[in-house]
């Protein structure tokens, strides 16, 4: 990872609060990067971590319903 990327993960890593080693985090910092371009309202990046490290299979998903991202099945 470059100097810059990873400054900007650091700096994602101190701004949630995030207790995770860096692979988790940056699967957390795409996620986020990716979603808050557009759904611009604060959410909770963990709620968009579908696994953990040492995969090679989905790190991330969200679903939006009316501008709002879908955390939980209930009612």
């Amino acid at each position: 990872m470059d100097r810059i990327l990873e400054g900007y993960l650091k700096d994602f890593i101190k701004e949630q609060n995030i207790e995770l080693d860096a692979p988790e985090a940056f699967e957390l910092f795409v996620n986020h990067t990716i979603l808050s371009r557009i759904h611009t309202d604060p959410f909770d990046v963990e709620d968009t971590s579908v696994g953990g490290g040492n995969d090679t299979g989905l790190d991330g998903v969200a679903i939006l319903v009316n501008d709002h991202i879908v955390t939980s099945t209930g009612s």
